[in-house]
């Protein structure tokens, strides 16, 4: 078994090896329906083309899923634009395709409603972001969203972009996920 590379990651492991992730939100219903989201089986390197079993699929609150998540049928037989590590969300993004104007709403902060009960501070970004760039935390911000808005894998803290790079072009008012940073090897 491969150790993963970051904290992140490894808690996203313990997670998916415990089949806990729909339990890592407050806003997770105990019962209700459940989509299916694709994670990394193990690290699979830029160029590669997508097998079956280089995914594993997780049971979670649909609200919970990110935006630019992609279904097991978009991406078996894809070749991957990026590499992607073990335990990781896989992005349409990491397949190259680009950000339509639906996908980039969805993944936009929206300021909750004033009769939404519960919120949460996520972590955004305050400008453009270019692939591969270095995340600054001073180009970050935090923002309470709906709870029931908040996808699996949102940054609550900015400081968890330190040591980390933009795996893909991230818009202003993006909210930042784990699946969008790449640790700095040194």
């Amino acid at each position: 078994m491969k150790i993963a590379k970051s904290p992140m990651a490894i808690s996203l492991s313990v997670f998916l090896a415990a089949g806990l992730l729909s339990a890592c939100s407050s806003t997770a219903e105990p019962s209700g329906p459940k989509a299916p989201l694709c994670y990394a089986a193990h690290d699979v390197d830029k160029g590669a083309t997508i097998k079956d079993d280089d995914i594993v699929e997780n049971m979670v609150d649909p609200q919970q899923i990110p935006g630019d998540a992609a279904s097991k049928s978009e991406l078996v037989g894809k070749k991957l634009d990026t590499k992607i590590e073990q335990a990781q969300i896989i992005s349409l993004r990491d397949i190259g395709e680009e950000l339509t104007p639906e996908l980039l709403t969805k993944l936009t902060w929206q300021k909750p409603s004033p009769t939404e009960k519960q919120t949460v501070a996520v972590v955004v970004t305050l400008k453009d972001i270019a692939k591969n760039a270095p995340f600054v935390e001073a180009d970050c911000q935090k923002v309470e969203i709906a709870a029931s808005s908040v996808p699996m894998d949102a940054l609550t803290e900015i400081g968890l972009v330190r040591g980390h790079t933009s795996k893909f072009a991230i818009k202003k008012g993006e909210i930042l996920m784990q699946h969008e940073m790449l640790s700095v090897q040194h």
